[in-house]
């Protein structure tokens, strides 16, 4: 039986009703309640009346990201269905539920939350007859939420999940789905931002970069602080130093210290230091005035844009060069090398440009690749390499004094600038003498003669490094000295005078061996010394003498005498012989030079004495006196002059005596008698005949 129009009641005091049945044969007849009817029965009993459960209505408010909670109350009405004095209540056996939009029960995720995208996630707890409901709001959710409806049934089984049918006389609780499901609706509140300051450090001319950070004030559920971001449409910007107001411009320069340039979408900050500048820098300060959040409609609202400022702060590391010093050890005259090394701290935006001797002079770097330090040589650089070759002077030897190298490191930051450091190292050369020795030489030989001698020469071995050097004499170095001190093979010899000219000496240079020969083979005594030079493998020059000694030579001469009658000729000869010293034990002669004739002590070879008679010298040295008939006596002595082979004169005389022929009476014939006598004594001759 179905009755219609049947009239809910309100009210849960009500527990029954009085209800009547009637029937009759007319439909007239029951059309109404009461009154008369003339046919048909009326029962009148009474029938129980049970309330459906109500759920709450609730509302929470919370910062952003926060977790909201709130337990909404379920109230059973009414008696429980078939038993009198018996009152309804929540069964807790049953678990309360989410109920989505199109009033089915929600679907959970793994952890049993009821996710609405873009805005949160909710839980529902049974609380004995009541539920407790969590909140979690995503981190940029910002207004007031859905919500969610709950529903819970009583031990009559029926739920809150209906509708009332006299909402002018009582609402429905959930205005959502118009049921008496309890509504759960959480608001979330903006909370403020702050800036996370950042730095960055990297070394003098390198670019940096940064990016200071925005958050909100409090935490999510999780404990993070939100992050808010910057965009196109909610720029980040910077600060002007200058000024310290906000500039839409994406670049600010701090004097002497560098540009910061933003990206205004992403708050990236990058600073190209000037590149000079080392330490912390000043900074910059960033400001950023964005939305927090949005609400369920993805709208920013006004009150959800908060403003921060965060500084960024880079530090620059200074670039260092380290220098090392060097040394090196060598001979005498020979040139060393060495470079000094320059060792950049970090090299990225650096690099080693130049590298120059310092003058000593003046103490600053010259651009010419050669100085000089008086008394010790030069040093020359090589400006790619840096290495530096001493050559040092040729009587230098000790450690020298040196010289610095300053090498320039150039710092070029990304816009092309740049900025120079310097630093300076020094290259100490220590040359070890090595000399070679030399004795000088002598000879001694007749007026005359050509002699030789031969210097001495020698190497010598040092100590470099610590390892035995040895250094001898350079192969055809031996040479002669003039007296400019220029190097010849020959040169004049010169008298102990120094000045007048003797011969010539010359040399051999492959033996040293130095020959005189006399030109003027007059001349005796000390010879000017010669000169003579070597040269070592090192190059050193080292000079001594060679002195030839000539010992005189004089030819001898024995006078000579003869005796004749008057009116003989006369020849007689003086003797001449060559001189004879002895050198060093050996006996030694300059012959009488046969090529040159004698002469008289005037030259001549013929000389007439008034009175006397003529002289007549002979080539050989004989003399012919052919006197005068009355010349009687000792005839006036010639010198005759002869010459050895050196032109060394000897003079001799030559003595005629004239002895007087007295005439005698004595018969012819005594005379012939004398004469047959001499006759008779020579062996061969017989006499025949005699003639009276």
């Amino acid at each position: 039986m179905t009755f219609a129009n049947s009239k809910t009641y309100i009210d849960p005091s009500v527990k029954e009703l009085g209800a009547r049945v009637r029937i009759a044969k007319k439909a007239n007849e029951i059309e109404s309640p009461t009154g008369m009817a003339f046919s048909g029965e009326v029962e009148d009993f009474k029938t129980q009346i049970t309330h459906p459960p109500k759920g709450e209505f609730k509302e929470t408010s919370g910062p952003q990201a926060a977790k909201q909670t709130a337990t909404v109350t379920f109230t059973a009405r009414g008696e429980h269905l078939y038993e009198r004095n018996s009152t309804a209540v929540i069964d807790e056996t049953v678990e309360p539920y989410i109920v989505d939009k199109d009033g089915n029960r929600a679907t959970l995720d793994a952890d049993g939350y009821y996710v609405v995208p873009g805005q949160g996630k909710y839980k529902v707890t049974a609380n004995g007859k009541d539920v407790d409901v969590e909140f979690i709001p995503e981190d940029n959710f910002l207004g007031t939420a859905d919500g969610i409806s709950i529903r819970r049934s009583d031990n009559n089984g029926y739920d809150t999940g209906w509708s009332t049918k006299f909402p002018d006389q009582e609402a429905n609780i959930n205005g959502q789905l118009n049921t008496m499901d309890g509504l759960y609706i959480p608001t979330v509140t903006p909370i403020e931002i702050e800036g996370v300051d950042k730095t960055s450090t990297d070394v003098q001319g390198a670019t940096q970069k940064g990016t200071p950070t925005f958050n909100t004030t409090g935490s999510n559920s999780n404990g993070d602080k939100i992050a808010i971001s910057p965009s196109a449409e909610y720029p980040a910007k910077l600060l002007d130093p200058a000024t310290g107001l906000t500039t839409d411009a994406p670049s600010v320069t701090v004097d002497g210290e560098g540009t910061y340039t933003i990206n205004s979408s992403t708050g990236e900050v990058t600073f190209t230091p000037d590149p000079s500048f080392t330490g912390n820098a000043k900074g910059v300060e960033v400001t950023l005035s964005a939305p927090v959040g949005r609400n369920k409609d993805g709208k920013v609202q006004e009150e959800y844009i908060k403003t921060a400022t965060a500084k960024y702060t880079p530090t620059v590391t200074p670039i260092a060069i380290t220098p090392t010093d060097k040394v090196s050890e060598d001979i005498q005259n020979v040139p060393q090398t060495q470079t000094p090394t320059f060792d950049l701290s970090n090299d990225k935006t650096a690099k080693i440009t130049s590298k120059k001797l310092i003058d000593p002079a003046t103490g600053q770097p010259t651009d010419e690749s050669t100085v000089t330090v008086a008394g010790e040589g030069t040093y020359t650089i090589d400006p790619t390499s840096g290495a530096v070759t001493f050559t040092p002077e040729k009587d230098f030897v000790g450690t020298a004094k040196g010289v610095s190298v300053q090498a320039t490191a150039t710092i070029t930051n990304a816009n092309g600038k740049t900025a120079s450091i310097t630093s300076d190292a020094t290259y100490t050369p220590t040359v070890v003498a090595a000399v070679p020795s030399a004795s000088p030489a002598t000879s001694k030989d007749i007026q005359g003669a050509t002699q030789v001698g031969i210097p001495t020469f020698a190497g010598t071995t040092v100590q470099v490094n610590g390892q035995d050097k040895a250094i001898a004499i350079k192969d055809n170095s031996y040479t002669l000295l003039d007296n400019d001190g220029n190097e010849v093979s020959s040169t004049p010899a010169y008298a102990e005078d120094g000045t007048t000219p003797i011969g010539t000496f010359s040399i051999d240079p492959a033996t040293g061996k130095v020959t005189f020969t006399p030109t003027d083979k007059s001349y005796t005594g000390k010879v000017t010394p010669a000169k003579v030079q070597a040269e070592s493998s090192n190059g050193i020059k080292v000079d001594t003498t060679y002195t030839p000694e000539i010992v005189p030579v004089t030819p001898t001469a024995t006078p000579a005498e003869t005796n004749d009658i008057q009116g003989a000729t006369q020849t007689g000869k003086p003797e001449f012989k060559g001189g004879t010293v002895t050198i060093d034990g050996v006996e030694k002669t300059v012959e009488i030079n046969d090529a040159v004739p004698a002469t008289f002590d005037d030259g001549t070879t013929k000389k007439t004495v008034e009175g006397v008679g003529t002289f007549t010298v002979a080539a050989d040295g004989s003399v012919t006196f052919v006197p005068e008939k009355s010349y009687v006596g000792t005839a006036p002595a010639v010198t005759v002059v002869r010459e050895d082979k050196n032109g060394t004169k000897a003079s001799a005389i030559y003595t005629p005596t004239v002895t007087p022929v007295k005439p005698t009476a004595e018969d012819v014939s005594s005379k012939i008698s004398k004469a047959l006598r001499k006759l008779v004594n020579q062996p061969s001759l017989k006499v025949t005949h005699v003639y009276q």
